[in-house]
């Protein structure tokens, strides 16, 4: 999707960053007119061999599209997404306050190409699922949401202490009512 090869291309932890220096810019110092946010980077994707959802993505996704509608109100945002997995209380409310306060568009459906623009920006080539059309949209930055993975430290862990899970992480009694016990 080109990250690292077009400016215009950062991940979520990248934005994060920039969140913290309070300063929200494109490679030109401007202000973004448009972002567009990616879901499941690297996650729920067999040909990596993360089938599994990180449950924190789409939570911080919303998070941050709306901190980033309240530093530039006058910003686009848009959020495509496969299917949004607000986990927790409280976070279906505040997927819901991003679209009505804040006008935040959640496309359902997957970015199959970018490319970069002679300004500095990204094109990019969807198709929005729910409606069956494919879209053609520029950006200034395209933020992919990254899936986690177990750190070789979390794996030693958890080997370790005999409580090995799926997929490198720390097992736990029961994943829905006792995730905190092993």
């Amino acid at each position: 999707l080109g990250y690292g090869i077009y400016n215009g291309v950062i991940t979520s932890l990248e934005l994060e960053n920039m969140f913290k220096q309070e300063h929200i810019s494109t490679l030109t110092g401007d202000s973004p007119k448009r972002v567009v946010f990616l879901q499941c980077v690297g996650s729920r994707d067999e040909k990596v061999g993360n089938r599994y959802c990180s449950k924190v993505c789409c939570v911080t996704a919303v998070k941050q599209a709306i901190e980033l509608k309240r530093m530039h109100p006058e910003t686009e945002v848009y959020v495509f997404y496969m299917d949004l997995r607000m986990w927790g209380k409280g976070f279906e409310e505040m997927y819901r306050v991003a679209q009505e306060q804040y006008n935040i568009r959640f496309v359902r459906g997957r970015i199959s190409e970018a490319a970069g623009t002679f300004d500095g920006g990204v094109q990019i080539k969807a198709e929005d699922t729910l409606i069956g059309k494919p879209l053609k949209m520029r950006t200034d930055l395209l933020v992919l949401k990254l899936g986690m993975e177990a750190s070789c430290g979390t794996k030693q862990l958890a080997k370790s202490c005999g409580i090995v899970g799926d997929y490198g992480f720390a097992g736990s009694l029961d994943p829905h009512l006792n995730d905190n016990h092993t």
